[in-house]
């Protein structure tokens, strides 16, 4: 098991982990540890900023700015750059943010889509099978599939009703 010491022999950080990765590798004035296979975050104080229940962490800023993607028993959620839990890990999948649209990050779960916004809370419950970008059919909606039936949400995640037909014509097949 590692821990350290100080320079005065005095222990800082008492031995009880598998593996001590290099401060500011993965978050500046953090070291990645491991314990019982699990991952977390201690400091530069030693004291532990993100306790190992992890599987897997992501670099923080590779999907979103002072973000790092989590994994436990195979769903993905984020962590922010002081160590909270900022969408916990419940999906099976997590595109990047701003591809469907702004600020806004695809996710699955149990098969389903739907959308988490830039402060992870979920603004499109994952409820359909399918979705398409958003203004390919009509500026400012994205056409979904739900139960094998298509409709449209709008840019704030609310679905569109009373769809004008005329101005977005679409057929409602598999």
């Amino acid at each position: 098991m590692l821990g350290f010491i100080d320079a005065t022999g005095k222990e800082v950080v008492s031995p009880q982990y598998e593996k001590i990765k290099p401060f500011g590798v993965e978050r500046d004035a953090w070291a990645m540890v491991e314990r019982d296979g699990m991952l977390g975050f201690i400091d530069a104080n030693g004291e532990e900023v993100v306790s190992p229940q992890y599987d897997k962490i992501e670099p923080f800023g590779v999907e979103r700015d002072a973000w790092a993607m989590v994994e436990r028993d195979g769903m993905l959620g984020f962590i922010d750059a002081t160590g909270k839990e900022v969408v916990s890990p419940q999906y099976e999948k997590i595109k990047p943010f701003g591809v469907e649209r702004d600020a806004w990050a695809m996710v699955e779960r149990d098969g389903m889509l739907g959308f988490i916004d830039a402060n992870g809370e979920e603004v499109v419950s994952p409820q359909y099978d399918k979705i398409e970008p958003f203004g390919l059919e009509h500026e400012g909606w994205a056409k979904v599939r739900q139960d094998g039936l298509w409709k449209f949400i709008d840019t704030i995640g609310k679905e569109v009703k009373n769809t004008p037909t005329s101005k977005c014509p679409y057929k409602n097949t598999k």
